[in-house]
């Protein structure tokens, strides 16, 4: 797909980017025509989302998944008659039926949230490049860390790149790095003295501190120390979670629960211990520390109750705790409140996954952390924990350094041949016990090999969660340089009859995990 009318706006947070867009919105209004404005999630661009309803409120849509079905259609309606202009949303309203889109913007462009998991399953970005290219309308891709894939384009013409500063008076927060291994030889515990004093610090000068961790529960692992064999959950292939509101133990994919056993299902000793961290672990540390604090958390658990995700935020702004801890989700508070200290309590729980992508993403999220806090007062600090803190991605991190991570990470992808250098295609086989799955996988994998020369396919082998809900899970991943050759054989071979008696095949056309 030509990419010439295709834009990588690159830029910090408060660099401009929002007034780029209004000022591009304008012009397309101007011409008589609509705009679509999409963003990973609207929790966490309710700055963009309210500047944009400011200036066209009159005549915007707004889509997410939240919307109530009534409301829905009704502005899908008024979408239709061109009674609204501008629409703004999720990845859903990419496919908004405006009379005649002039115009797309796509801010954020590295989110997550752009790539629908579910089938029909596609990526907002890879479509929002097809959907411009074929009705000859321009595309704006706006990021202060772009995915790798999209700087590469830019960098190579195939896209325009257009880079802007960060405005007047902005400044870069200071980002200390903590070695967790010389903390442990001094037996401070899961958090750092740095981190403490630190919080001490902001917690005396009346302001607020953001702890991060992105692991929910007490703790994620019960372990034997006589048989050294987890206890994991009997439908899942992952340990369980502690945790302590209920003393239970509990599984975070399918939610089976029990309670704490006495003596190892494997070997019945008594010897059982807690390994690892999560956020309630967290909490209690915070409460031992500052036991006069008032003291929030925001996580899976917290947020399945109605609303009160919202809540949380909401007393974080405007009361008087002046500590959050959570997960990723925790980072809606940067939006919402004043916070003088961001701490990454374990940066290195993603960089440990068998994921290509794995430095991209915790470059990414202290990047999101670090940017998120340019917009907040002074002191702006932001501390990470690591036990690895020679990688270099806490180097690039440190310094704020976009460009250069992304050389030393291209040079990688290249020698792999990971995107952008080739293409991927991950297929999960689940089967309802692991011979189906294994005999489905391997001749999925023999069928695919003879399709084309040139293409590597790397499997069959159990996923990381080699079971879930009951049922086993195999991988195989398909590598090459132009795989779409190959996707009508690949449909025929997926969709065949007899893989569909106690098996169910999933197909993932660029991915971005690969766990």
């Amino acid at each position: 797909m030509n990419g010439d009318n295709v834009t990588l706006l690159f830029g910090p947070s408060g660099s401009g980017k929002t007034a780029f867009y209004i000022e591009r919105i304008k012009n397309t209004l101007a011409q008589g025509r609509g705009a679509i404005v999409l963003v990973p999630e609207l929790t966490f661009s309710s700055r963009l989302a309210a500047d944009i309803k400011e200036e066209f409120g009159g005549t915007l849509a707004v889509i997410h998944s939240s919307i109530p079905e009534k409301k829905l259609i009704e502005q899908w309606k008024d979408i239709h008659l061109g009674k609204l202009k501008v629409v703004i949303g999720t990845r859903t309203a990419l496919f908004a039926p405006l009379k005649d889109p002039g115009l797309i913007i796509l801010d954020e462009e590295e989110g997550y949230a752009y790539k629908q998991e579910q089938s029909p399953k596609y990526h907002s970005r890879e479509a929002a490049v097809f959907i411009a290219g074929q009705k000859g309308i321009p595309l704006i891709m706006g990021s202060g860390c772009p995915t790798v894939e999209t700087f590469y384009k830019a960098a190579a013409g195939q896209y325009r790149l257009v880079r802007i500063k960060a405005g007047e008076g902005a400044s870069s927060p200071l980002i200390e790095i903590v070695d967790m291994k010389k903390e442990n030889r001094q037996r401070f515990g899961i958090l750092s003295k740095s981190m403490v004093e630190a919080i001490r610090k902001v917690l005396g000068q009346g302001g607020k501190a953001v702890l991060l961790i992105n692991r929910r529960g007490f703790a994620p692992f019960l372990v034997c120390d006589d048989c050294g064999k987890p206890v994991l959950c009997p439908n899942c292939s992952v340990s369980l979670n502690y945790h302590s509101a209920d003393k239970s133990i509990r599984c975070l994919k399918c939610g089976f629960s029990k309670a704490v056993p006495i003596a190892c299902p494997n070997c019945l000793s008594p010897e059982v211990r807690f390994v690892g961290t999560g956020t309630q672990k967290v909490e209690r540390e915070i409460a031992r520390y500052f036991p006069k604090e008032k003291v929030l958390r925001l996580d899976k658990d917290i947020a399945d109750v109605k609303r009160s995700q919202d809540i949380v935020i909401k007393l974080f702004a405007e009361e008087d705790a002046r500590i959050l801890i959570g997960t990723q989700m925790a980072l809606r508070a940067l939006e919402a409140a004043r916070s003088d200290l961001v701490g990454i309590v374990s940066a290195d729980i993603a960089l440990g996954t068998p994921d290509f992508r794995s430095a991209e993403s915790v470059f990414e999220m202290i990047m999101e952390v670090s940017g998120r806090s340019k917009r907040i007062n002074a002191p702006k600090k932001v501390i990470i924990q690591t036990f690895d803190p020679g990688n270099k991605v806490f180097y690039f991190a440190k310094n704020l350094d976009y460009e250069g991570f992304y050389e030393n990470e291209i040079s990688g992808r290249k020698e792999s041949g990971y995107p952008p250098f080739g293409q991927l295609i991950n297929i999960l086989i689940f089967g309802k016990t692991p011979q189906s799955g294994r005999a489905a996988a391997e001749d999925i994998a023999e069928r695919i090999v003879s399709l084309k020369k040139g293409i590597e396919v790397l499997g069959p082998v159990q996923t990381s969660l080699a079971k879930v809900r009951g049922r086993s899970r195999w991988q195989i991943l398909i590598k090459g340089r132009d795989l779409d050759i190959i996707k009508d054989g690949l449909r025929q071979i997926v969709s065949d009859g007899k893989y569909r008696k106690d098996l169910r095949v999933s197909v993932d056309v660029d991915p971005i995990s690969i766990m």
